[in-house]
């Protein structure tokens, strides 16, 4: 092959070179691309040069480092593709349960809520002080629906741990009303205060629903069990692994969560594209150091077609 031909060769091998150090912006192959340019260019300048020499540096070499930068390359590409295919997956479930979360209407049923229940415990107090018998209570319980209607996806759950432990709550004094136990310093609490307190929060075990409930004006709550239909103080530091925060949709607490994990594998994603395996990097130092040295433009002279001597670059097993 004629050394106009075997330049051109070169000069291709350069741009193949060029796309790949683009893709990766590492120094260490960028500072390659240079040592390969200059020694290309040591042979277009100087015609005297047998441009074979080269071509055989570029077989014994450049190909190499080509075959290795491209494996890596598809490697990389497939993993960005992985995580940003997941990503998508999570940005379609967050839009769809974000336009559910839109249409709940929680807040304003725990309001409702709040109502009927001071107005439960407003007639048990007025019953029980004065004796009087009605069809009210009645009606109020078959109006307290919040749970039923919401509790599975808005009531929090709790541990197996946590469950025991809150029902290990006791009073001394109860009164035990139309199936109601209510703590007897609860309920002149509410008396007093004028039975102003709102619906804390809601938690769940196996479809058991509890609700917390504080008082409007002092630092005080109360629990009210809905199955064994129970009022009784409480207080929430006593159970540091309950969150007592206001209650969100499952929903939207999984749309907050895939929104942190989405945040992650962006960074992962964009990681990988910079990342180059400390394997790699090592073979790609050495082979900077062989290319860079004096003598390696005086070594070119008197090049063989001896084995690659780079070729185990190939065998390394890239993650």
């Amino acid at each position: 092959m004629e050394a106009k031909e075997l330049l051109i060769q070169s000069e291709k091998r350069l741009n193949k070179l060029k796309i790949l150090t683009n893709f990766f912006n590492q120094a260490k192959v960028v500072a390659i691309l240079v040592r390969t340019r200059v020694i290309h260019d040591v042979f277009s300048s100087n015609p005297t040069l047998d441009a074979n020499k080269l071509e055989l540096f570029h077989l014994q070499y450049t190909d190499s480092l080509l075959e290795l930068l491209l494996k890596l390359k598809k490697n990389i590409e497939q993993k960005y593709l992985l995580l940003n295919n997941e990503i998508q997956i999570n940005n379609d479930i967050i839009k769809s349960l974000e336009n559910e979360v839109e249409n709940d209407d929680f807040f304003v049923k725990v309001k409702q809520h709040n109502l009927v229940m001071q107005q439960i415990m407003e007639r048990l107090y007025t019953e029980l002080a004065y004796d009087k018998k009605s069809n009210q209570l009645v009606g109020l319980e078959k109006m307290n629906q919040l749970s039923n209607e919401l509790g599975i996806e808005f009531y929090r759950k709790i541990t197996l741990t946590d469950y025991e432990n809150l029902h290990k709550l006791s009073a001394n004094q109860l009164y035990d009303i139309f199936g109601f136990r209510i703590e007897k310093k609860l309920l002149g609490k509410l008396n007093i205060q004028q039975f102003k307190f709102k619906f804390l929060c809601g938690l769940q075990f196996n479809n058991e629903f509890i609700e917390i409930y504080e008082f409007i004006h002092f630092n005080e709550y109360f629990v009210f069990f809905k199955d064994k239909k129970e009022f009784l103080f409480i207080n929430p530091k006593s159970f540091c692994t309950i969150n007592f925060s206001k209650n969100n949709s499952n929903k939207k607490e999984i749309v907050l969560e895939l929104k942190t994990k989405n945040l992650d594998l962006t960074n992962k994603a964009e990681q990988s594209l910079k990342n180059i395996p400390h394997d790699i990097e090592v073979v790609l130092n050495n082979y900077l150091d062989k290319i860079s040295s004096l003598e390696f433009l005086d070594e070119l002279q008197s090049i063989d077609e001896q084995t690659n001597v780079l070729r185990t670059m190939l065998n390394i097993n890239i993650k």
